[in-house]
């Protein structure tokens, strides 16, 4: 496993994320507000889930980076 593999905290374009061992990234928003975010190894689009108290509230696909799917989250909170 290299360092880039491990958990852990993100830097740079994905700060503020967390990196899991099931290879999805975390991020807490605030309670009540979590998102988590999945690249498909297929495809390569990021998927952004958004939970409210760890039920799922929102979901966005098809995002060509993590720092895409990371600000459909902001913009969608932003909305509320």
């Amino acid at each position: 496993m290299s360092a880039d593999d491990r958990p852990g905290q993100e830097s740079g374009a994905a700060s503020g994320l967390t990196r899991r061992a099931d290879g999805t990234y975390e991020q807490r928003l605030g309670d009540p507000w979590t998102a988590q975010y999945l690249e498909d190894p297929g495809s390569g689009l990021w998927r952004a889930e958004l939970f409210r108290h760890d039920v799922p509230a929102w979901v966005s696909i098809d995002h060509e980076s993590l720092d895409d799917a990371a600000q459909a989250v902001r913009d969608h909170l932003d909305q509320l």
